[in-house]
């Protein structure tokens, strides 16, 4: 429906989803009526047959057609003809762009930020459900309402940003979710995403076998998120990264492990023949700027027989972990 006054005609809104076809009617009595748009598009858009803006052409001789409607196209578009009269309707490009994202917490920073966000036109409406398996209180929680983004041209968005507390043992449980309204239509998916920590691993154990002049080394992490990355070390200093690196044939193996954590193993062969004096053998699991190392002796395998070797060598690595624990 439309009115006039004076010559002037005002027509009925136009709605359009983004990047849909829209189509912007005139009534006035006129062939090839001038067509003029929001401002950054060509002025005038259309006059007679010749059509100044890509993607808008005429349609049925009057009206206009938006082949893909843009942000840009949003606004007042009018038709007028030579004897002074106009028509003018306004295009409403709507779109609808939720999203959540959850900041993951670690050993440095035990709160996590979970943001429930929604781009839209019309304005959405945001319901924010938190949760946190050790530390069920929300420590702070704001809501930012819809207004420009500065980071997207034309675009809205609305926010709400909350701050939760979260340790090593909900990781991966809990799941904090986002609901949006649009239009007034609850009709979009629950956007959801779990609590994640980051932790490294507390420690590094290694274990051994000999078979006549090789000993297979075996080292294993306790669990860590994400996993630990393993590095191994040989030489006589007492810090490990002042020693030589070396490298295993043998793949990592990975497996799920407490906390939804993963911890990792890897074997290493020693030739005993090749073992100098004082040597060690260091394995280092590393994750989340957090280095973490073991190591054992090397000359005990060289000196003694293989059952005896493995057992004074177990006794030695034991004293070893238990330092490190106290």
């Amino acid at each position: 429906m439309c009115f006039a006054m004076q010559g002037i005609a005002h027509a009925a809104l136009v709605e359009v989803w983004e990047r849909s076809a829209a189509i912007i009617p005139c009534d006035l009595n006129v062939q090839y009526p001038t067509w003029t748009g929001p401002s950054g598009l060509a002025d005038p858009l259309i006059t007679g047959e010749t059509m100044n803006e890509v993607d808008i052409k005429r349609y049925e001789n009057t009206s206009l057609i938006i082949m893909k409607a843009l942000l840009k196209h949003d606004g007042y578009y009018t038709c007028s003809d030579d004897n002074g009269n106009s028509q003018t309707t306004e295009l409403d490009v709507q779109y609808f762009l939720p999203s959540a994202n959850l900041s993951a917490a670690s050993t440095e920073n035990t709160t996590a930020v979970f943001t429930c966000r929604c781009h839209s036109n019309p304005p959405c409406v945001i319901l924010l459900y938190t949760s946190s398996y050790h530390q069920p209180d929300v420590l702070f929680i704001r809501n930012y309402p819809c207004e420009p983004d500065p980071n997207r041209e034309n675009r809205t968005m609305c926010s709400f940003v909350t701050t939760i507390g979260i340790i090593k043992e909900s990781n991966g449980l809990e799941e904090n979710q986002c609901e949006f309204t649009y239009k007034g239509i609850f009709k979009f998916s629950t956007l959801t995403t779990k609590n994640t920590f980051y932790f490294p691993p507390t420690y590094v154990n290694i274990t051994a076998n000999k078979d006549e002049k090789t000993v297979t080394l075996n080292c294993t992490t306790d669990s860590s998120n994400p996993v630990a990355m393993l590095k191994w070390y040989k030489g006589n200093e007492d810090v490990a990264s002042n020693n030589s690196i070396i490298t295993s044939d043998y793949q990592s193996v990975i497996v799920d492990a407490e906390y939804n954590g993963k911890n990792i193993t890897q074997s290493l062969d020693i030739n005993v023949d090749d073992v100098k004096d004082g040597e060690k053998v260091f394995c280092c699991g590393k994750q989340l700027n957090t280095e973490i190392c073991n190591s054992i002796l090397l000359a005990q395998f060289r000196e003694t027989s293989g059952g005896s070797c493995l057992t004074v060598w177990v006794t030695l690595i034991i004293v070893a972990v238990s330092a490190v624990i106290i």
